[in-house]
């Protein structure tokens, strides 16, 4: 079976995307990545904190559009907090 030409990537070329990327502009990103220094992971590895509301393909837009990084795989998983006990009536705070 072929596929029709538009699908397909055609030869590799240098500095060029083997995988094709979306066409989303990022002007002022109204979110915040954190990037954590991990010393036991390997220098081609990175870890970040972000928003729950981004997915692997806006963080990969992101670190593509923005720094010129191509990201082979991400890998999320949302952690969850401390169960927090008070009195009652004590404002506990958000993590923010």
């Amino acid at each position: 079976m072929r596929l029709p030409k538009s699908r397909l990537l055609g030869p590799l070329k240098p500095n060029v995307p083997r995988v094709p990327r979306g066409q989303k502009k990022v002007y002022l990103p109204n979110f915040t990545l954190i990037f954590l220094r991990t010393p036991f992971a390997p220098p081609n590895y990175a870890t970040f904190i972000t928003p729950l509301n981004l997915n692997k393909f806006d963080i990969i837009d992101y670190l593509y559009h923005l720094y010129g990084v191509e990201v082979l795989s991400v890998r999320s998983y949302v952690q969850q907090s401390k169960v927090r006990r008070g009195k009652e009536g004590d404002r506990i705070p958000s993590n923010r």
